[in-house]
């Protein structure tokens, strides 16, 4: 069964290959490298920006803050 896994998977490989599938792709990767166009930047850059997060990280600073000085005592 494997073998006949193997050899659909380089049929259809050779013919991506020929028709210039592969090729497209690839290039298309390429050009998506500019990094203001990953949306992982976009995600944080837009977490930064966002003042309801803000405040959400200095409560949790604070409670963090708080914890802290309780060990100390």
């Amino acid at each position: 069964m494997l073998p006949y896994i193997v050899i659909m998977l380089a049929v259809v490989y050779f013919v991506m290959k020929g028709t210039g599938i592969l090729d497209e792709y690839s290039k298309s990767r390429h050009t998506q490298d500019d990094s203001e166009e990953q949306p992982g930047w976009r995600l944080l850059e837009r977490m930064r920006n966002d003042t309801e997060m803000n405040r959400r990280l200095e409560v949790f600073k604070e409670f963090l803050g708080d914890n802290n000085e309780d060990e100390d005592e």
